[in-house]
């Protein structure tokens, strides 16, 4: 049996691109929000971070998995206020993941308690 799993190999497999500098914050700024049950402008996001509105919009676009609504706010990021198989209860507001990963890893970054709901894709 193999035990030397090189972890942050994976991750970076995993990863298309290389990060954009603040992606980590920007990131986080945004899923507190969403898990708070909150939809947020990229021009609120860039007031928090103090940043300008453009730098938000140009990590945002290298993030392609980034969710809008018709009015450009943001509501999904791994997290979102969208409804789909994989549920996660954050301080009793109901959330939905992209993957049942997500409703693990998301939390666990924010250091937030979650219930989590997902139904198998295979068999229901």
């Amino acid at each position: 049996m193999r035990t030397d799993i090189d972890f942050a190999l994976i991750a970076r497999r995993f990863s298309a691109t290389t990060p954009a500098e603040g992606a980590r914050d920007l990131g986080r700024s945004i899923l507190r929000e969403l898990a708070a049950g909150r939809k947020i402008s990229p021009q609120a996001v860039a007031e928090k971070l103090g940043w300008t509105e453009a730098r938000v919009v140009a990590v945002l676009e290298g993030s392609p998995g980034t969710e809008f609504d018709e009015y450009g706010d943001i509501v999904g990021y791994g997290l979102t206020l969208r409804e789909t198989p994989h549920v996660c209860e954050i301080e009793g507001r109901r959330l939905y993941a992209w993957c049942a990963l997500d409703t693990l890893m998301f939390p666990a970054w924010l250091g937030v308690a979650v219930r989590v709901t997902s139904i198998c894709a295979a068999d229901g």
